[in-house]
């Protein structure tokens, strides 16, 4: 009888272990769905003017493709751009 409240003991506090991890977590991905929420606005789904718009440039893609590469490579732009 012993050996299994030792094992009903241990069982619990596992339980409340991952009960904690899970609130941790849960937390976490509360602030990462707020941060991309955040990060996807720009000026046409907000109040931010077109100025504060993040714009990379088709060549600033291409080279930081080709840096990427490490081959120093130039990628030419597709007809996808």
């Amino acid at each position: 009888m012993q050996e299994e409240d030792a094992i009903i003991d241990h069982q619990a506090a596992v339980i409340a272990e991952l009960r904690q991890q899970i609130e941790t977590l849960v937390k976490r991905i509360v602030q990462l769905e707020d941060e991309v929420a955040r990060l996807k606005r720009d000026s046409s789904n907000s109040s931010k003017p077109p100025s504060g718009d993040i714009v990379i440039s088709k060549r600033q893609t291409i080279m930081t493709m080709a840096s990427c590469t490490g081959r120093g490579v130039l990628i030419r732009p597709s007809t996808a751009f």
